[in-house]
């Protein structure tokens, strides 16, 4: 078995990859996905938009981020931006194959950005595994 980080896997038979739901989804015809369990007693799950946004899909599925610093906010045509990407994310995720957050999560967020706030949800601790629903539970840290 060849373990393998690239596109390369879909052409070699006995590899075995880790990438992003996008390429997996873009080639699932091509490729085979092994179901995971996110813990003991789980059903395994297979990779899809509902398995990851219903949890069972972890701790493989995560979130992407986008971090701006309040003095870059303060920048009228930054601040635009983000509240385009934050109108908007959701369609352009679909797009490129990623999954969407769930509409509260985005309107979570823009309350956020409309309040100033600024800082991580993570606070600088190592989070694996988390749904969105506890990811957005917790309170924003500087």
């Amino acid at each position: 078995m060849t373990r393998c980080w690239s596109r390369r896997c879909s052409r070699d038979r006995g590899a075995l990859g880790y990438f992003g739901y996008a390429y997996y989804a873009e080639n699932a015809s091509r490729l085979k996905a092994v179901p995971i369990a996110w813990r003991e007693g789980a059903a395994p799950a297979r990779p899809s938009l509902d398995a990851v946004l219903n949890g069972s899909y972890r701790p493989l599925s995560r979130p992407l981020f986008v971090y701006v610093s309040a003095s870059s906010l303060a920048r009228k045509e930054v601040a635009s931006f983000v509240q385009y990407f934050l109108a908007h994310a959701a369609d352009h995720v679909v797009r490129a194959r990623y999954v969407p957050l769930p509409e509260g999560a985005y309107a979570q967020n823009r309350e956020t950005l409309a309040r100033g706030r600024a800082g991580t949800r993570f606070g600088g601790e190592t989070r694996v595994g988390l749904t969105i629903e506890e990811l957005m539970s917790l309170e924003v840290r500087l």
